[in-house]
């Protein structure tokens, strides 16, 4: 059995619950990715004693709520709903894991594969700078790339990437793919898939900056010009609502996701 993405807090739960299975999450226990909801206190300290490695989201209508940092195993998602919300979209949209890079992405993809997500079937290979994996779909992640150094051009790459999600789509379970250039062509991708979940990763933006600068070599200010110009890039661009995951450090916050 997969462990269950839990849907929890004030605001939102049965419109965000709706949201996951509307992408083919179930609401009963198996080996296909489901969903649950957790409503009150009670409710949600029971959920994180039976599910102490699931995912948790936690809707309400402020950031940072005291309640999810006392009751949830970090780390946590949270997505900030006004309590008039309703979620309005088609189905069988993917889950697109969103971040700078150096930021915890690989923790969170490799969560929604626990979860039962499709995230891809040939991965990145892990080395010295992420020895737990990357579990970044190599196909997407090579598109971005060639893209990136001017290999093919807009077109190719709008067809190329259609392509692949098509593919992925035609499997019939919830999906969806982590890409660490992906605010490169953040824009392109909300274009086409305004109402997919996307999960933005963060994380404190010095340990994020000075991440960049041990794995790649770089200056303290280059480093954080790439690291700024990523995140401003998201937020103008990532559509709202937007799960949130706060990850303090990538390798030890992973509560037995590997």
């Amino acid at each position: 059995m997969v462990d269950p993405i839990v849907i929890c807090g004030g605001v939102g739960v049965p419109e965000l619950a709706h949201r996951f299975r509307l992408s083919g999450f179930c609401t009963e226990p198996g080996e296909r990715p489901w969903v649950i909801e957790a409503q009150g206190m009670r409710k949600i300290k029971e959920t994180v004693q039976e599910f102490p490695r699931a995912f948790y989201i936690y809707g309400s209508e402020k950031f940072h709520d005291r309640l999810a940092y006392r009751l949830l195993p970090a780390p946590y998602g949270e997505i900030k709903l006004p309590s008039y919300f309703v979620w309005k979209g088609p189905s069988a949209q993917p889950i697109i894991v969103v971040g700078p890079g150096r930021c915890g992405s690989s923790t969170m993809a490799r969560r929604l594969i626990l979860a039962g997500v499709h995230m891809g079937e040939r991965f990145v290979p892990g080395d010295e700078k992420n020895p737990k994996g990357y579990w970044e779909d190599i196909e997407f992640a090579e598109l971005t790339k060639n893209w990136k150094t001017s290999w093919i051009t807009n077109k190719e790459w709008a067809d190329r990437f259609l392509s692949l999600c098509r593919i992925r789509a035609e499997k019939g379970i919830p999906w969806g793919w982590k890409d660490a250039r992906i605010s490169l062509v953040i824009e392109h991708v909300v274009q086409l898939f305004p109402k997919a979940i996307y999960i933005r990763c963060r994380r404190p933006p010095s340990q994020t900056i000075v991440s960049v600068q041990q794995t790649y070599g770089w200056s303290a200010s280059g480093s954080k010009a790439f690291v700024m110009s990523r995140e401003a890039k998201l937020t103008r661009f990532t559509p709202w609502p937007t799960i949130d995951v706060w990850i303090e450090n990538p390798l030890h916050d992973r509560r037995g996701w590997d």
